[in-house]
């Protein structure tokens, strides 16, 4: 039984296909390197640190480990050897490349620069065997920080740090590394060994006794401390703890253009839900605290901090210990240690960076929980909060008021701060992209470049998975079609055009057919002759100008069904039995069929022309696709194209049982329908 869709409803469904709301450089690193930090120089240069899964890292002669760890094989499927190397400015040369640590991958703490470009490295570890550290300290503890050359990555210093004896999964932690414009080493951490190393003078050189209040974990008293190295690492300047009553620990360090030292942290049981945000500024010599503050922000960790050129402090916290959805707050705090001002974000707070006259914020927000400007990227995957799917995001708030300029999602796999109001990615707007894509890339902290393709995802649900033959696709970017949106047209043969108020676009050389053009979404039906499984160019044309072409990931489906609303979440776009549109008020009865509208269904048989409406005869997946509704079998009694709908909109009629199974929420049903492991999930409303 084929449903002839109602003129209504065809209308609503074209409408929505209508307006459903950087070049890669040669690959430098082996394949699926993971990046865990990455700082930029003064000359532009990328320092990065991570880890790879073979023992094929390009190392350069000269460098601190020139062998991968042992138990390294050439291919091992597993993250196996910890590396660190330099990126010439623009990603696209290999200045040095060293493996670095001991087998199962070494991840830095943290990096820093110096002015001269020599690295420094800070690592926390129980895992790495002894290195030829031989600064302040050379018996082995849980810290370390090492210096390696700007021209070749040999070891030129490092100096393990901390109590003796404390290396162990509770011992003492690095959380933050700093240099000062003179090439002095700071550091910020928890302290728990009962000897940790403080100076004479020192602001806190003990524990506070009976550290037990709000909850200590597990018994376990510690301390936030400071340090200051020289530029060799072999003189310890200043070391005080910072801690109080309570179990404290420390996450981030600034210093002050007087060289006060600002410690950002946690004060309380992080476990037991009693923690809030502190703040401590201490004197350039650590010898006594300028102010101390804890925010009355209850179940709020402290964890990011940044100080402008006046000295306020701007601290960021969040909840991040708890069930999702994280929720997180940046206070500015004065140079007397007075809150003067506070702004929600809806999201943890991973750092915070000055830049000019504002703050740049990144973290991670769980989708539709970001209140995001309306200047925003959109993010390329499902947009239903109900599955708490996290995503890195990037914030621009004024210093005076506190208020967000910019909030947005970064479609990105990792995100740092990169100075200058700029964030420093790791594989960017590469949801669809092949992995040829650039390892790293600068981005601003605001919205894309004009011309940028920030994200391609499935029109039906934003996923940025594979794109399949004949799926409905969404180009999202700034200014990369016209300034006045434009419909798509249909040609004397009453197919679709490919080309529409100037735009163009390209997939594997083919030209798509175009639903929709406007100045930062494009809207296309992937060519049904690409190949499915493999990589193929995308190419942009814009008034016949290239606008953008990058590689995209193909796939045999990527099936996805259409949703009422347009939103990727919530009910299906559906018909119930009579023909009449499904919803809560119009729910489905047991053992009635229903019709789903999907898209990225793959190659169909036989294979329509691009851009055609159904003909006469039907055409049917390739694929064999089966159903179930809430985890039980379904009878699919038809899946072909939809009469009177595009071709590339696969309509799926799906017998329900009877009774419909009961399973989560009620009055919905799920109903999947999939092949291969690749699951289109519809919402449907059941009596």
């Amino acid at each position: 039984m084929v449903f002839n869709v109602p003129v209504k409803i065809a209308m609503r469904l074209f409408v929505m296909l209508m307006s459903i709301a950087a070049l890669a450089p040669a690959q430098i690193l082996p394949v699926g390197a993971q990046l865990d930090a990455v700082v930029i120089g003064s000359d532009g240069s990328f320092y990065v640190a991570g880890r790879i899964g073979s023992a094929d890292l390009p190392v350069t002669p000269g460098a601190f480990q020139p062998n991968p760890p042992a138990g390294c094989a050439a291919s091992t499927g597993s993250l196996c050897a910890g590396f660190v190397a330099k990126v010439g400015p623009g990603g696209k040369s290999l200045a040095w490349a060293t493996y670095f640590g001991a087998a199962g991958g070494f991840v830095a703490t943290a990096l820093a620069v110096s002015p001269n470009g020599d690295l420094y490295i800070a690592r926390s570890s129980t895992q790495d065997p002894q290195l030829p550290l031989r600064g302040y300290q050379s018996a082995a503890a849980n810290m370390f920080v090492a210096e390696l050359s700007a021209d070749s990555g040999a070891l030129l210093a490092g100096t393990y740090f901390g109590g003796l004896g404390s290396t162990t999964s509770q011992g003492d932690a690095i959380a933050a590394l700093r240099l000062d414009a003179a090439g002095n080493v700071y550091l910020a951490g928890t302290a728990r060994s009962a000897n940790f190393p403080t100076t004479p003078g020192a602001y806190q050189r003990q524990p506070v006794p009976g550290e037990t209040s709000c909850g200590a974990l597990e018994g376990l008293s510690s301390d936030g401390f400071a340090a200051k190295f020289d530029a060799g690492l072999g003189k310890l300047i200043v070391s005080t703890l910072v801690g109080s009553e309570s179990h404290q620990v420390a996450a981030d360090l600034a210093i002050g253009a007087d060289g006060s030292l600002y410690v950002a942290g946690t004060k309380g049981s992080l476990t037991r839900g009693c923690n809030s945000p502190t703040l401590t500024r201490l004197t350039a010599n650590g010898g006594a605290a300028i102010y101390s503050v804890t925010i009355p922000a209850v179940g709020y960790g402290g964890y990011s901090l940044a100080v402008d050129g006046a000295g306020s402090a701007y601290l960021g916290g969040d909840n991040r210990q708890f069930p999702p959805p994280w929720r997180g707050a940046i206070w500015k705090i004065d140079t007397g240690g007075n809150v003067a001002g506070t702004q929600a974000i809806g999201g943890s707070i991973a750092s915070l960076a000055a830049s000019g006259d504002g703050i740049v914020a990144l973290g991670e927000a769980s989708i539709g929980m970001l209140a995001v400007t309306a200047d925003s990227t959109p993010p390329c995957v499902p947009l239903d909060p109900s599955f708490f799917l996290y995503m890195h995001y990037v914030a621009r708030l004024g210093a005076s008021p506190l208020t967000v300029a910019y909030a947005g999602y970064l479609p990105v796999a990792n995100a740092w701060p990169g100075g200058s109001g700029q964030v420093v990615a790791s594989y960017a707007y590469t949801s669809y992209a092949s992995t040829s894509a650039a390892p790293f890339a600068i981005l601003p902290a605001g919205p894309s470049a004009p011309g940028t393709v920030t994200c391609v995802a499935n029109a039906a649900n934003y996923d940025g998975g594979g794109l399949a033959p004949g799926e409905i696709v969404s180009l999202f970017g700034n200014r990369i079609g016209p300034a006045t949106p434009a419909a798509g047209r249909f040609d004397g043969d009453a197919n679709l055009a490919s080309q529409l108020a100037g735009v163009q676009v390209f997939v594997g050389g083919l030209p798509a057919p175009l639903l929709y053009a406007g100045p930062n979404q494009i809207n296309l039906i992937a060519p049904f002759g690409i190949p499915a499984g493999a990589n193929a160019p995308l190419e942009l044309r814009r008034d016949g100008s290239v606008v953008a072409a990058f590689e995209v990931r193909t796939a045999p489906q990527a099936p996805a069904f259409f949703t009422a609303d347009s939103s990727g979440g919530g009910l299906a776009a559906a018909l119930n039995q009579d023909g009449s549109v499904n919803s809560a008020s119009n729910p489905a009865g047991a053992g009635s069929a229903v019709a789903l509208f999907a898209t990225g269904m793959g190659a169909m048989t036989p294979q329509p022309a691009d851009g055609s409406h159904p003909a006469g005869t039907a055409n049917a997946p390739a694929a064999s696709y089966t159903a179930i509704v809430n985890g039980y079998p379904a009878a699919i009694e038809y899946i072909g194209n939809a009469p009177t709908l595009v071709e590339g909109v696969v309509q799926v009629n799906v017998r329900l049982p009877d009774p419909i199974p009961a399973r989560g929420q009620a009055g919905v049903a799920t109903v999947v329908v999939m092949t291969d492991q690749k699951n289109a999930v519809g919402y449907i409303a059941v009596r």
